[in-house]
């Protein structure tokens, strides 16, 4: 269930929308415009939970205009809060790497053998 966001006031969201778009993300498409394929893609659509065609395009980029900076860093901090809860013992340090492409990437890199 999704919890109640004022920025999707008026927006008829399911969360089949946000699996959608995660699950795109995690494969690496992060342009919205290879949904207009992928929203075919019977692998897709089983991740999603779906039986039919998933979002167009349009759709998930009216969803992600609704967001605001608040909602980026409170699912930022989710993703994290589970990553952590996912290992043992939390990890002693973690290195975010930013590495400036045209098309922006978000890496997680390996911490370097000689640098503990």
């Amino acid at each position: 269930m999704i919890p109640e966001q004022p920025w999707l006031d008026g927006f008829n969201v399911s969360e089949d929308f946000l699996r959608q778009r995660i699950y795109g993300l995690s494969l690496g498409y992060e342009d919205l415009n290879d949904h207009g394929e992928l929203r075919h893609d019977p692998a897709l659509q089983t991740a999603a939970r779906r039986l039919d065609t998933l979002a167009s395009p349009s759709t998930l980029c009216r969803l992600e205009q609704r967001a605001d900076r608040e909602t980026a860093l409170a699912i930022h901090r989710v993703l994290f809060e589970q990553f952590v809860a996912a290992h043992p013992k939390p990890p002693r340090r973690l290195v975010l790497g930013f590495i400036p492409l045209k098309n922006f990437a978000w890496r997680c890199l390996p911490v370097p053998a000689g640098s503990r």
